[in-house]
């Protein structure tokens, strides 16, 4: 697990250095450029890491012996956008590594532009996507993340409300996964601010939905394995679903602030409460967990980094935050990184999406 500290460390002492004291935008695109080529060689340099070795690179090597026109009928329960990229890397070469490579930078590439591009803190950013497990499910959920990174993209759409092309991206990352679908009526939800009204009224739903909606997880499940499924069988442990839990909280208590702070944060807010909403059914039926990854990494990434300097203006408004203005930054900061820190350890301890430890493709020789 060394290897998972190291990276944290890193992400933050560097990020400190580069974007904090040094003051200069060129300390943020080195910053972003070099966490996105570690992110990069991580993904691809992996041996038995995950759910996704098991499934994604004897697909990868299926995909070598077919022809372009054998793939729409060949690994139904692979969506084809999928299966042409495989199918385009494999003209290349058969060494299935690549595949994670190249998802691996594509993931890296969008979250660090997005963090260059909107995150006001990009090593707290950074710190997030580690610390909730966000990169354990980009090792582990390929072709979800994948969706989720179009998905992101659309996001952006819904801000500069742009609905045709939010369509567009949505349609073209369920080539990817197909729960990509559930992202379209989302350009108007995503837009409801969660009030005093609304909130209550949703979260009563959700409870409901729980509690009585056990064939529609049943369904669902039946269409997502295209198999029928044993209910009993298909919930997650709920002791991951905690940190998500109690970011939202606090999320929700200085909503405000964070929308006074930046606007498109009322949207991502929003995307947070209804990727916990996902987590915590998945608690029964894990198929639902997996749709809260489309909510959860936009959100996280750049709603922590605006919590930081929300937070610390709130300590700083006190009668000895005032007094001492650097000093309580420093804590806020610390304080939210070792709680952070803290579940990160807990979603190695639990082995979070099957990531630990850690091993290299180095190791089959």
């Amino acid at each position: 697990m060394t290897i998972y500290y190291a990276l944290l460390a890193a992400a933050v002492l560097g990020g400190f250095g580069l974007c904090t004291l040094w003051q200069n935008p060129w300390g943020k695109r080195i910053y972003t450029v070099f966490m996105g080529l570690v992110f990069t060689v991580l993904a691809g340099i992996r041996y038995l890491t995950g759910y996704d070795y098991a499934l994604y690179w004897p697909t990868f090597t299926q995909t070598y012996h077919m022809d372009w026109y054998d793939l729409p009928y060949s690994l139904d329960r692979m969506e084809k956008g999928y299966l042409m990229v495989n199918r385009l890397l494999a003209n290349f070469t058969m060494e299935g590594f690549v595949i994670f490579f190249f998802f691996g930078a594509l993931y890296a590439v969008s979250i660090m532009w997005f963090i260059h591009r909107y995150s006001s803190n990009p090593w707290m950013s950074v710190a997030a996507f580690l610390c909730f497990g966000l990169l354990f499910n980009s090792f582990c959920f390929m072709r979800q993340y994948a969706a989720t990174m179009i998905l992101m993209w659309a996001l952006i759409d819904i801000k500069e409300n742009r609905p045709m092309r939010f369509v567009v991206l949505v349609l073209l990352a369920s080539t990817f996964h197909l729960s990509a679908l559930i992202f379209l009526p989302f350009f108007l939800i995503l837009k409801i601010p969660l009030n005093r009204v609304v909130l209550p009224v949703f979260t009563l739903g959700g409870i409901l939905m729980y509690a009585f909606f056990e064939k529609f997880y049943v369904i669902a499940g039946r269409l997502y394995y295209q198999k029928e499924v044993s209910p009993n069988s298909l919930g997650v442990l709920p002791w991951p679903s905690i940190g998500f839990v109690m970011i939202l909280v606090i999320c929700l208590l200085w909503r405000a602030e964070l929308v006074k702070l930046n606007p498109f944060n009322n949207i991502l807010i929003n995307c947070l409460f209804y990727g916990t909403f996902c987590e915590l059914l998945g608690i029964k039926f894990h198929i639902i967990s997996r749709i809260a990854i489309l909510f959860m990494t936009p959100a996280l990434i750049l709603l922590v980094s605006d919590l930081a300097k929300v937070m610390t203006a709130a300590a700083q408004s006190t009668k000895y935050g005032s007094i001492y203005p650097y000093i309580t930054q420093a804590v806020v900061y610390i304080l939210l990184l070792l709680a952070m820190t803290g579940y990160y350890a807990f979603l190695m301890h639990v082995n979070y999406n099957g990531v630990v430890p850690y091993r290299t493709i180095s190791e089959i020789y």
